[in-house]
């Protein structure tokens, strides 16, 4: 009975100190402008920025002609560049990493079908876990390595629709599925116990998967196209999210609606649990343009969580321009940052210090933002 009340105390203590240590006030960071930008890269052939991990800023290129693709590292403080993965008739369409682990996705197009590998960054050598011709639309990797996808049909809303896991023996298991709708994004925590996803059907939800259980933690109207597009979890726990409703193309009035928000834990000390609160730092009607994403999703999705700072791409029609917003933390407020041709994708990754790296697929450029 003793060790039992000292482990209460212990417990409720460290509730405590969760439920009062504050986050990194927005007082004792420097105030971010993005006014300024470098080229980090130049010459690429058709890159898209996949991830970021520490340092490493991880990315492709892609031959067109030759039918040659790369997947890149690029180290963002001693300027490195290494060449990791080289493969021929076939191009990478995700990437993500923990520790000495890389998982990547590519299309082959000879077959029209999607791969998932493995890389161990220690030894350099690659595995084959699993072979689909069903759309690869969402991926990421826990602390400890594991790996989550969705897996979806095309065209969008048949089947199958699953949520999969790949741990790191190569075992894959089904955690979720459903006949019908569509995942956009996965995310996960990086102790791996809650797994979050966006999923479309008679609504648009963001949903958990926590020890073979479902919950659904938003619900959003699927009415003219919406969708929770994009998922991103930052480093401190923060789920953020992008939600985004539509005109139809050619429609005589265009109109767009944009959110944007995120999850937060709140931890209680008595009876001691955690709960999950919703901001929303963007909410708003835009006439006389629609706005249209990215699928499947990539990096196009990120926060700054000290100020919670968050950026998207979204593509202003009929302007045809993919732009990288920046939501102002808590004030709504936003801009436009990087606006281009459609072409250019605009995948981007937020870096430790809050800088934004974009990629611009046809001028083959890998940009810094500072700030």
């Amino acid at each position: 009975m003793r060790y039992s009340r000292s482990l209460a105390a212990a417990l409720l203590m460290l509730a405590l100190a969760l439920t009062l240590l504050p986050m990194a006030p927005a007082s004792a960071i420097t105030t971010a402008s993005y006014a300024n930008s470098e080229i980090v890269l130049s010459g690429l052939k058709h890159p898209t920025i996949l991830d970021i991990s520490g340092n490493w800023l991880y990315f492709s290129e892609y031959d067109d002609v030759a039918s040659v693709s790369w997947l890149e590292r690029f180290n963002i403080v001693t300027t490195d560049v290494e060449v990791l993965v080289r493969i021929r008739g076939a191009y990478f369409r995700h990437a993500a990493v923990s520790g000495r682990w890389l998982y990547y996705v590519i299309y082959v197009m000879d077959g029209g079908i999607h791969q998932i590998y493995r890389l161990d960054l220690y030894m350099g050598f690659s595995t084959l876990l699993y072979t689909t011709d069903n759309m690869i639309t969402g991926v990421d990797v826990d602390a400890l390595g594991n790996f989550y996808f969705a897996e979806c049909g095309w065209p969008p809303g048949t089947p199958p629709v699953k949520l999969m896991k790949i741990n790191l023996v190569g075992m894959i298991t089904c955690l979720w599925s459903e006949s019908t709708g569509r995942i956009s994004d996965v995310v996960v925590a990086r102790s791996g116990t809650d797994v979050y996803f966006s999923y479309a059907n008679k609504a648009a939800y963001i949903m958990r998967y926590r020890n073979g259980k479902v919950d659904v933690l938003l619900v959003r109207s699927s009415d003219n196209a919406g969708t929770v597009a994009y998922l991103h979890m930052g480093p401190m726990g923060n789920l953020f999210y992008f939600y985004r409703q539509r005109s139809e193309l050619g429609a005589p009035s265009q109109w767009a609606y944009l959110e944007l928000g995120f999850f937060s834990q709140v931890v209680w000390p008595w009876p001691l649990r955690s709960e999950l609160t919703l901001t929303i730092l963007l909410s708003e009607q835009i006439s006389d343009r629609s706005v249209w994403v990215w699928a499947p999703s990539g990096c196009f999705l990120g926060a700054f969580e000290p100020t919670l700072d968050a950026f998207t791409t979204i593509i202003f029609w009929p302007d045809a321009t993919a732009n990288i917003i920046w939501v102002k933390g808590p004030t709504g407020e936003w801009e436009v940052l990087v606006e281009a041709s459609f072409t250019e994708l605009l995948p981007f990754v937020v870096s430790r210090s809050g800088d934004v790296y974009y990629s611009m697929y046809e001028s083959g450029v890998i940009v810094r933002i500072i700030r």
